[in-house]
């Protein structure tokens, strides 16, 4: 039986990264409503892309960073 290939995902910059992540949060007024950084890095993964975890998260946080403080001055991205 022959093993199973890897999905082939394209590696993506963190500019790239963060663009998918603001994406996914527009028209999202509570942060509240806000997703977790693993279901939408599990969603990034499905879509053929490719950044390791822990780097996700770290972009993640720094868009989460910035949108909250948009959302508190009334700019919601």
């Amino acid at each position: 039986m022959k093993p199973l290939e890897p999905p082939r995902r394209t590696l993506q910059s963190d500019d790239q990264v963060a663009d998918f992540i603001r994406k996914k949060l527009e028209g999202i007024a509570d942060p509240r409503r806000l997703p977790a950084a693993s279901p939408l890095h599990m969603a990034f993964r499905r879509e053929g892309l490719a950044c390791e975890q822990k780097r996700f998260r770290g972009i993640y946080q720094q868009v989460i960073e910035d949108w909250l403080v948009r959302s508190e001055e009334g700019v919601h991205v």
